[in-house]
């Protein structure tokens, strides 16, 4: 990912329209229920590691490009962050 892009998808997560940021960006969506129930109950799936990777990976699936936004955006604040450190 270069840098601009990095940079620009950073900074258009904050104007996502409403119904991309609700439900704490949908991580708490309705649609995130099952998943969510698995990892309490990991122990019946018998592998904490698969359903928690589980959780992540369909929260992409709902809306890939907010994920993408939303990862840029913690990966820039992370680099500001550690310049500051430095």
């Amino acid at each position: 990912m270069s840098p601009a892009i990095l940079l620009l998808s950073a900074i258009s997560l904050p104007v996502l329209e409403h119904e991309r940021r609700a439900n704490v960006y949908g991580w708490l969506s309705p649609e995130m229920d099952v998943h969510w129930q698995r990892l309490w109950n990991w122990r019946q799936e018998g592998d904490f590691n698969h359903v928690a990777k589980n959780v992540l990976s369909e929260w992409v699936r709902l809306d890939p490009q907010r994920a993408g936004k939303l990862f840029s955006f913690l990966l820039l604040v992370s680099l500001i962050a550690n310049l500051f450190l430095i």
